[in-house]
Protein backbone atom coordinates (compact mmCIF):
# COMPACT_ATOMS: atom_id res chain seq x y z
CA UNK A 1 0.00 0.00 0.00
CA UNK A 2 0.99 3.57 -0.44
CA UNK A 3 2.77 5.33 2.44
CA UNK A 4 0.46 8.11 1.72
CA UNK A 5 -2.37 6.29 1.36
CA UNK A 6 -1.56 4.03 4.23
CA UNK A 7 -1.20 6.82 6.90
CA UNK A 8 -4.51 8.71 5.56
CA UNK A 9 -6.57 5.30 6.30
CA UNK A 10 -4.97 5.27 9.61
CA UNK A 11 -6.14 8.20 10.84
CA UNK A 12 -9.80 7.92 9.54
CA UNK A 13 -10.03 4.99 11.59
CA UNK A 14 -8.52 6.67 14.30
CA UNK A 15 -11.06 9.72 14.17
CA UNK A 16 -13.75 7.22 13.40
CA UNK A 17 -13.09 5.07 16.60
CA UNK A 18 -12.82 8.29 18.65
CA UNK A 19 -15.83 9.41 17.39
CA UNK A 20 -18.15 6.26 18.21
CA UNK A 21 -16.46 6.59 21.83
CA UNK A 22 -17.59 9.95 22.63
CA UNK A 23 -21.01 8.84 21.24
CA UNK A 24 -21.67 6.50 23.70
CA UNK A 25 -21.42 8.53 26.30
CA UNK A 26 -24.37 11.42 27.33
CA UNK A 27 -24.10 13.90 26.18
CA UNK A 28 -21.25 14.48 23.87
CA UNK A 29 -20.06 17.19 20.76
CA UNK A 30 -21.21 15.69 17.55
CA UNK A 31 -20.17 18.09 15.27
CA UNK A 32 -20.03 22.09 14.90
CA UNK A 33 -22.76 23.99 13.64
CA UNK A 34 -22.85 26.97 11.56
CA UNK A 35 -21.88 29.01 14.17
CA UNK A 36 -18.22 29.27 14.46
CA UNK A 37 -17.06 26.92 17.13
CA UNK A 38 -20.72 26.32 18.69
CA UNK A 39 -20.87 22.34 19.16
CA UNK A 40 -24.05 20.93 18.22
CA UNK A 41 -24.83 18.20 20.96
CA UNK A 42 -26.37 15.24 21.26
CA UNK A 43 -29.86 15.66 23.01
CA UNK A 44 -29.50 14.03 26.89
CA UNK A 45 -32.14 11.55 26.11
CA UNK A 46 -30.16 9.93 23.32
CA UNK A 47 -33.07 10.80 20.93
CA UNK A 48 -33.66 12.50 17.68
CA UNK A 49 -32.67 16.28 17.39
CA UNK A 50 -35.18 18.14 18.05
CA UNK A 51 -36.17 20.31 14.87
CA UNK A 52 -36.64 24.26 14.95
CA UNK A 53 -40.58 23.94 14.75
CA UNK A 54 -40.94 21.57 17.64
CA UNK A 55 -40.50 23.89 20.42
CA UNK A 56 -42.74 25.55 22.15
CA UNK A 57 -44.51 28.41 20.13
CA UNK A 58 -45.24 31.29 22.91
CA UNK A 59 -41.97 30.52 25.19
CA UNK A 60 -40.21 30.75 21.85
CA UNK A 61 -41.78 33.79 20.46
CA UNK A 62 -41.30 35.97 23.65
CA UNK A 63 -37.55 34.53 23.91
CA UNK A 64 -36.67 35.74 20.33
CA UNK A 65 -38.66 39.05 20.27
CA UNK A 66 -36.61 39.80 23.42
CA UNK A 67 -33.34 38.73 22.22
CA UNK A 68 -33.46 40.45 19.04
CA UNK A 69 -34.08 43.64 21.32
CA UNK A 70 -30.89 43.10 23.72
CA UNK A 71 -29.09 42.26 20.06
CA UNK A 72 -30.55 45.74 18.66
CA UNK A 73 -29.47 47.46 22.05
CA UNK A 74 -25.63 46.48 22.12
CA UNK A 75 -26.08 44.44 24.67
CA UNK A 76 -26.09 41.23 23.18
CA UNK A 77 -23.71 40.20 20.28
CA UNK A 78 -25.00 38.93 17.17
CA UNK A 79 -24.66 35.32 16.75
CA UNK A 80 -24.56 35.13 20.96
CA UNK A 81 -26.74 32.05 22.00
CA UNK A 82 -30.26 32.16 23.30
CA UNK A 83 -31.13 29.29 26.49
CA UNK A 84 -34.71 28.96 27.01
CA UNK A 85 -36.10 27.69 30.11
CA UNK A 86 -39.99 26.61 29.23
CA UNK A 87 -41.55 26.75 33.00
CA UNK A 88 -44.82 26.16 31.56
CA UNK A 89 -43.93 22.47 31.12
CA UNK A 90 -43.54 20.02 34.38
CA UNK A 91 -39.63 19.42 35.49
CA UNK A 92 -39.45 15.63 34.29
CA UNK A 93 -39.53 16.76 30.79
CA UNK A 94 -36.27 18.10 28.70
CA UNK A 95 -37.67 21.65 29.19
CA UNK A 96 -34.28 23.48 28.48
CA UNK A 97 -33.76 24.33 25.25
CA UNK A 98 -30.26 25.62 23.91
CA UNK A 99 -30.35 27.78 20.83
CA UNK A 100 -28.46 28.93 18.07
CA UNK A 101 -31.38 31.65 16.91
CA UNK A 102 -28.85 32.95 13.56
CA UNK A 103 -28.68 29.14 12.08
CA UNK A 104 -32.21 28.27 13.69
CA UNK A 105 -30.61 25.57 15.53
CA UNK A 106 -31.17 23.71 18.64
CA UNK A 107 -28.42 22.55 19.86
CA UNK A 108 -29.01 20.94 23.34
CA UNK A 109 -32.49 19.64 25.12
CA UNK A 110 -32.01 18.84 28.79
CA UNK A 111 -33.85 18.65 31.97
CA UNK A 112 -33.31 21.85 34.39
CA UNK A 113 -34.55 22.42 37.99
CA UNK A 114 -36.68 24.94 39.47
CA UNK A 115 -37.12 26.31 42.82
CA UNK A 116 -39.04 24.60 45.94
CA UNK A 117 -40.93 27.14 46.49
CA UNK A 118 -42.41 27.45 43.22
CA UNK A 119 -44.26 23.98 43.20
CA UNK A 120 -43.52 20.40 42.99
CA UNK A 121 -43.90 18.92 39.25
CA UNK A 122 -44.58 22.46 38.11
CA UNK A 123 -43.31 25.68 38.71
CA UNK A 124 -46.72 27.31 39.68
CA UNK A 125 -45.16 30.39 41.64
CA UNK A 126 -42.33 32.65 40.32
CA UNK A 127 -40.61 35.57 42.24
CA UNK A 128 -37.99 38.27 42.38
CA UNK A 129 -37.89 38.44 46.15
CA UNK A 130 -34.78 37.34 48.41
CA UNK A 131 -35.04 34.32 50.25
CA UNK A 132 -38.27 33.49 48.37
CA UNK A 133 -36.57 30.49 47.11
CA UNK A 134 -38.63 30.64 43.85
CA UNK A 135 -37.67 30.74 40.19
CA UNK A 136 -37.23 34.09 38.29
CA UNK A 137 -38.74 35.09 35.24
CA UNK A 138 -37.41 36.69 32.08
CA UNK A 139 -34.11 37.48 30.61
CA UNK A 140 -31.29 37.23 32.14
CA UNK A 141 -27.74 37.78 30.68
CA UNK A 142 -24.77 35.37 31.31
CA UNK A 143 -21.42 36.33 33.01
CA UNK A 144 -18.73 34.64 34.11
CA UNK A 145 -17.68 31.33 36.00
CA UNK A 146 -16.76 30.51 39.85
CA UNK A 147 -16.21 27.74 42.04
CA UNK A 148 -18.95 26.99 44.38
CA UNK A 149 -20.60 24.32 46.56
CA UNK A 150 -22.39 22.86 43.50
CA UNK A 151 -18.36 23.09 41.64
CA UNK A 152 -18.05 25.54 38.31
CA UNK A 153 -21.49 27.93 38.55
CA UNK A 154 -22.37 31.09 36.16
CA UNK A 155 -23.40 33.99 37.42
CA UNK A 156 -26.59 35.13 35.90
CA UNK A 157 -27.83 38.98 35.64
CA UNK A 158 -31.68 39.87 35.57
CA UNK A 159 -32.18 42.52 33.67
CA UNK A 160 -35.82 43.29 34.17
CA UNK A 161 -36.99 45.65 37.06
CA UNK A 162 -38.95 43.83 39.65
CA UNK A 163 -38.90 40.83 37.56
CA UNK A 164 -35.43 39.14 37.90
CA UNK A 165 -33.34 42.19 38.94
CA UNK A 166 -32.10 40.69 42.44
CA UNK A 167 -30.89 37.56 40.80
CA UNK A 168 -26.99 38.40 41.58
CA UNK A 169 -27.98 39.19 44.66
CA UNK A 170 -29.84 36.11 45.57
CA UNK A 171 -27.15 34.08 44.21
CA UNK A 172 -29.47 32.77 41.22
CA UNK A 173 -26.97 30.90 39.30
CA UNK A 174 -26.78 28.16 36.39
CA UNK A 175 -24.75 24.95 38.74
CA UNK A 176 -25.32 21.06 38.73
CA UNK A 177 -27.37 19.30 41.25
CA UNK A 178 -27.36 15.29 41.75
CA UNK A 179 -30.84 15.77 42.13
CA UNK A 180 -31.68 16.61 38.18
CA UNK A 181 -32.04 13.39 36.68
CA UNK A 182 -33.76 11.18 34.33
CA UNK A 183 -34.01 8.47 36.97
CA UNK A 184 -35.99 10.67 39.39
CA UNK A 185 -38.08 11.80 36.69
CA UNK A 186 -39.13 8.37 35.58
CA UNK A 187 -39.63 6.70 38.72
CA UNK A 188 -42.06 10.02 40.64
CA UNK A 189 -42.57 12.21 37.90
CA UNK A 190 -40.40 14.93 39.40
CA UNK A 191 -37.05 15.82 39.86
CA UNK A 192 -35.04 17.68 42.73
CA UNK A 193 -36.00 21.10 43.24
CA UNK A 194 -33.39 24.07 44.18
CA UNK A 195 -33.22 27.38 45.88
CA UNK A 196 -34.49 29.17 42.99
CA UNK A 197 -31.50 27.88 40.67
CA UNK A 198 -31.75 26.56 37.06
CA UNK A 199 -30.16 23.68 38.00
CA UNK A 200 -28.82 21.03 35.65
CA UNK A 201 -27.32 17.57 35.45
CA UNK A 202 -23.94 17.65 36.15
CA UNK A 203 -23.76 15.50 32.89
CA UNK A 204 -23.96 18.20 30.67
CA UNK A 205 -23.37 21.34 33.22
CA UNK A 206 -19.70 22.10 31.50
CA UNK A 207 -20.74 21.72 28.22
CA UNK A 208 -23.29 24.08 28.99
CA UNK A 209 -21.78 26.56 31.13
CA UNK A 210 -19.12 26.77 28.57
CA UNK A 211 -21.09 27.56 25.81
CA UNK A 212 -23.31 30.28 27.50
CA UNK A 213 -20.50 32.20 29.63
CA UNK A 214 -19.39 35.54 29.26
CA UNK A 215 -22.62 37.44 27.45
CA UNK A 216 -25.20 35.39 26.12
CA UNK A 217 -28.92 35.12 26.58
CA UNK A 218 -30.93 33.32 29.18
CA UNK A 219 -34.83 33.71 28.71
CA UNK A 220 -37.01 31.70 31.53
CA UNK A 221 -40.38 31.40 30.37
CA UNK A 222 -43.58 31.30 32.91
CA UNK A 223 -46.97 31.66 31.82
CA UNK A 224 -47.50 34.58 34.04
CA UNK A 225 -44.88 36.74 32.30
CA UNK A 226 -45.94 39.60 30.34
CA UNK A 227 -42.98 40.64 27.94
CA UNK A 228 -42.51 44.16 27.80
CA UNK A 229 -39.50 45.61 25.93
CA UNK A 230 -39.23 48.95 26.83
CA UNK A 231 -38.31 47.25 30.23
CA UNK A 232 -35.19 45.86 28.67
CA UNK A 233 -34.56 49.13 27.22
CA UNK A 234 -34.92 50.54 30.24
CA UNK A 235 -32.84 48.63 32.54
CA UNK A 236 -29.11 49.23 32.75
CA UNK A 237 -27.08 45.95 32.81
CA UNK A 238 -23.23 46.33 34.32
Amino acid sequence: MNLTLFLRTSCWVFLGTLTLAFNQRSPVLLAHSGAANTPLFLAANHGAATAWQELPTRALAMALEGYQTLIEQGRLPKGALLALADLSQPSDRERLYLLDPLHQEVLLKTLVAHGKNSGQRYANLVSNSPQSHQSSAGFFLTRGVYQGKHGTALRLHGIEKGINDNALSRGIVLHAADYVNKGLANTRGWIGRSQGCPAVSPAISGLLIEQLKDNHCLFVYHPTYKLQTTRLFNTFAP
